[in-house]
C-alpha cells in the first residue's frame, strides 16, 4: 500500500473519532465546573433484584453511598453522606418496615440531616 493511501486510511479513521471527542464537550463550559454526584437504586419487578450505582468526581464513593444486602434491597447515603444510614435503613428495610418509613426513622433522629430526600 502506498504511503498516501495508509495515509487516507487513517484519516479516515481519525476524523469520525475527532469530531466526536469535540462533540463531548459543551458548548460553553462558564467561569466553573460544577460537579454532581448522581446515584441511581433499581428494582427488577420481575425478579425482585434490586441494584444502586454511583458516581462522582469525588474518589471512593464506593466506600460511602451504595448499600446493597440480598433479599433486603439497596439503599444510596449521598448528599451530606451519613454512611451509619446505609446498614440502618437496610436493617430497617430486612424488618419490614416501608422505605419511606425506613428512610423517616433515622432522619428523625439525626440532630443534622443534610441533603436528605427521597422519591
Amino acid at each position: 500500500m502506498t504511503m498516501l493511501r495508509i495515509f487516507s486510511v487513517l484519516l479516515c479513521l481519525a476524523t469520525p473519532l475527532a469530531s466526536r471527542a469535540a462533540a463531548q464537550e459543551p458548548a460553553k463550559w462558564g467561569l466553573t465546573l460544577e460537579f454532581h454526584t448522581f446515584s441511581i437504586v433499581a428494582v427488577d419487578p420481575a425478579t425482585q433484584e434490586t441494584g444502586v450505582a454511583v458516581t462522582t468526581r469525588n474518589p471512593c464513593v464506593g466506600n460511602a453511598v451504595p448499600w446493597v444486602r440480598a433479599g433486603v434491597g439497596a439503599v444510596a447515603t449521598q448528599g451530606g453522606t451519613r454512611v451509619e444510614y446505609g446498614p440502618d435503613l437496610l436493617d430497617l428495610l430486612a424488618k419490614g418496615v416501608t422505605a419511606r418509613n425506613a428512610l423517616d426513622q433515622p432522619v428523625k433522629a439525626d440532630p443534622d440531616p443534610i441533603g436528605v430526600r427521597s422519591v
